[in-house]
């Protein structure tokens, strides 16, 4: 439920902060185990309607089957897939298989991979349509377009006691951090936090991602492989994607319409460079049009799509309840601090968090591990508990 600042409570059970999917995950099975909840996003309400995470492709692995298991059981809906199985494809001269770039690999090419397994899966609804389905779901406080402008520490405990918002405040028992983990240097004070998580926080290596999202009013290309393009000369800014259809039935009279999404890399530092940002967008497009000589005349839509630091990893030193050790209740839930990449580390960090609070990810729906017992010696089931 979405909130103005002067409508905030004093105090929350949890305060989930961050934008997209993540937060609204974790909010969602907290509201479910009966926690009161704040959800504070930096972002407008219109930015659910961004698709952040690049290509609705997944690795086909154990790893993302479990993801997709776990997201069902929140969205509570079926997740359709289709197993895309043929070899990435690449051009030069002709189409061929894709095998790599040799001496001139670029340097997010570990993001990349991610897009290149195979086999690989290709999502029947999209990232937008999950943040949408929870956002409407979601009956606890949602505070949007606001950042937290500190936390404040308990005087004796290794707790964070507040959290300010301009000029109001609130309590709360936890915090789950899901926004980029060096935004927290301005948040507590660096007095307050070791060397090494200091360092660690300055030392972080994010990508902004560019997406092309294309509607054709005519079939492309038959050729649903994934496309890794390559400058004639210039390899070093590889963009990447595919083509494919969605089928639609208005009175019983079945429709096709054609789309295709490509995107790329950049520096997150980089992302305010407009210039740069236009240079790479003539590079996807000049790209498109050099393996699709014809595809321009066949766009009818066009829709680009910035997203500072969505793709990236970071090392940061978090105890085994992927707590800060200088706070105790201030979990971390960035999906760019997980070995895993992309949808799966943001679902997995998730995953982790709660289970380190206590609640039973196997079902999310269901009341948190706590357990008591009468005095009898006999199972009762547990009242809603406070994260500690």
């Amino acid at each position: 439920m979405n909130i103005t600042i002067s409508q905030l409570k004093k105090s929350y059970d949890t305060v989930i902060i961050g934008n997209g999917l993540s937060p609204l995950l974790l909010a969602t099975v907290l509201q479910r185990h009966g926690q009161k909840t704040l959800v504070i996003d930096p972002q407008e309400t219109e930015s659910i309607n961004c698709r952040y995470l690049g290509l609705e492709t997944l690795p086909e692995t154990t790893n993302t089957n479990s993801t997709l298991q776990f997201l069902e059981e929140i969205l509570l809906e079926p997740i359709s897939t289709q197993s895309l199985k043929e070899t990435p494809i690449t051009f030069e001269a002709g189409f061929k298989p894709f095998v790599g770039f040799g001496d001139q690999t670029p340097d997010f090419i570990e993001e990349l991979d991610f897009y290149t397994h195979t086999p690989s899966l290709s999502l029947g609804s999209s990232f937008t349509s999950w943040l949408e389905k929870l956002t409407e779901s979601y009956q606890g406080d949602h505070l949007t377009g606001y950042q937290p402008t500190e936390f404040t520490p308990h005087e004796e405990e290794k707790l964070i006691k507040e959290i300010h918002i301009n000029n109001s405040k609130v309590s709360c028992q936890s915090i789950i951090y899901c926004d980029l983990p060096n935004k927290l240097l301005s948040l507590i004070k660096q007095e307050l936090l070791l060397k090494k998580t200091i360092k660690a926080l300055h030392k972080v290596r994010l990508w902004t991602s560019i997406s092309l999202d294309l509607e054709h009013s005519q079939k492309v290309s038959e050729n649903k492989n994934l496309h890794v393009l390559m400058g004639s000369t210039d390899k070093s800014d590889p963009c990447w994607g595919r083509f494919f259809e969605k089928v639609s039935n208005n009175d019983n009279v079945t429709e096709e319409t054609h789309f295709s999404q490509w995107m790329s890399l950049i520096p997150a530092e980089r992302t305010a460079d407009a210039e740069h940002l236009g240079l790479v967008l003539k590079k996807i497009q000049k790209q498109l049009k050099r393996a699709y000589p014809e595809i321009n005349e066949t766009i009818s839509k066009e829709k680009i799509l910035v997203h500072y630091a969505s793709h990236g990893q970071m090392e940061l030193p978090l105890t085994g309840h992927q707590t800060l050790s200088e706070f105790e209740n201030l979990w971390v839930a960035s999906s760019c601090i997980h070995p895993q990449r992309n949808l799966i580390a943001l679902v997995q960090q998730a995953q982790l968090v709660l289970s380190a609070m206590g609640f039973d990810i196997s079902s999310p729906g269901l009341a948190p591990v706590t357990e008591s017992a009468d005095s009898n010696g006999e199972e009762v089931a547990p009242e809603p508990t406070e994260a500690t």
